[in-house]
């Protein structure tokens, strides 16, 4: 489906009707866009579908929405988001979730090319110990180091698959699909996975797929801005109150102590609506957050911005450049996303 949709996209750009529907009136909404890992996807151990585009893919993103809408850095947005003022046309924040290396040595290059800044959302405990290796990438990890094998998991249900070279990739997502489903106990869930698979492959000596606060501390050199992605990647819906509160004291006050700096905004970790509750919300205000942002889709529109649930949206991973400038010009002129 991928490869047709960029296919129309580049046949629309041939014939001149992308240039028509970029311009159209715009409508007045703020855009979000999201971002991961950068990189090659088919190259890696562990989850390649958290890999977003490749560099030169990630420019062409840049440039064509430098070129066509207003790119805004994080205190604009604010302004948009509280109500102090409107969006002229389709105003873009861009957001990096996760605090990949690849964020600092891939992207902001990108970004400082085109004048552009972009929201990092950190994990502090990542910063901390930047050879952990995030919860995803160590699910794909132990998968794929079981072909040949079948493996079990008990929650929320029994589940029980042979894993082959076929179906690794699909083995992965229902592994993590399942994990981030509610009734959930993480801690046991990887106790047992591991039990059947052996731990995640460690990464290769002197390397590390995280930012540490060196890079963090460039990342703020460099112009860009930092929130807050908890402490630990915690799915924040399934936490208790305390915890939650912990989660959100704690990366705020790590940031502070490490970089002097006072993050104002959140990123839900994993974004959906099952993330993150109404006590999540009162919690994340009570931390003296700002703003909060979701990732399940969307654009804002002025006037109905919840700003504890800024939506978010991601181009598709790896789509061509006629397909981005599509998707954007669709959502300017409609005010709706369309993929």
């Amino acid at each position: 489906m991928a490869g047709k949709r960029d296919r129309f996209a580049g046949w629309m750009d041939r014939i001149g009707l992308l240039r028509c529907l970029e311009a159209l009136p715009q409508r007045g909404r703020l855009l979000v866009v999201n971002y991961h890992r950068i990189g090659d996807h088919l190259t890696t151990d562990f989850d390649p579908e958290i890999f977003t585009i490749h560099q030169e893919g990630l420019a062409s993103q840049v440039k064509a929405l430098k070129q066509r809408y207003s790119l805004l850095h994080l205190g604009e947005a604010m302004e948009i988001i509280c109500g102090k003022s409107k969006p002229r046309g389709l105003s873009v924040l861009l957001t990096f979730d996760d605090g990949y290396l690849d964020n600092m040595t891939l992207a902001v290059p990108v970004l400082k090319a085109y004048g552009a800044t972009a929201v990092f959302f950190l994990v502090t405990g990542y910063l901390d110990n930047p050879g952990q290796i995030p919860w995803w990438d160590q699910i794909a990890s132990m998968t794929r180091r079981c072909v040949g094998r079948t493996i079990g998991i008990s929650q929320p249900e029994p589940w029980s698959i042979a894993v082959t070279d076929e179906n690794t990739e699909p083995v992965i997502r229902s592994l993590l699909a399942r994990f981030r489903s509610d009734g959930i106990h993480e801690k046991r869930f990887f106790e047992e996975l591991s039990a059947q698979t052996g731990k995640a492959e460690a990464q290769l000596p002197g390397t590390r797929l995280m930012m540490n606060w060196g890079d963090a501390r460039q990342l703020l050199e460099e112009g860009m801005t930092i929130g807050l992605h908890t402490h630990t990647h915690s799915i924040l819906s399934r936490l208790d109150e305390a915890d939650q509160a912990n989660e959100l004291i704690t990366c705020r006050c790590r940031l502070r102590q490490q970089l002097g700096f006072e993050a104002k905004v959140l990123a839900y970790p994993v974004g959906t609506p099952a993330a993150f509750t109404p006590v999540t919300k009162r919690l994340a205000r009570e931390a003296g957050i700002e703003a909060a942002f979701s990732f399940y889709g969307g654009t804002n529109k002025p006037g109905e911005i919840d700003p504890f649930d800024v939506r978010r949206v991601a181009f598709p991973a790896f789509a061509s450049q006629p397909r981005s400038r599509a998707a954007a010009a669709l959502m300017a002129a409609s005010g709706r996303v369309w993929f």
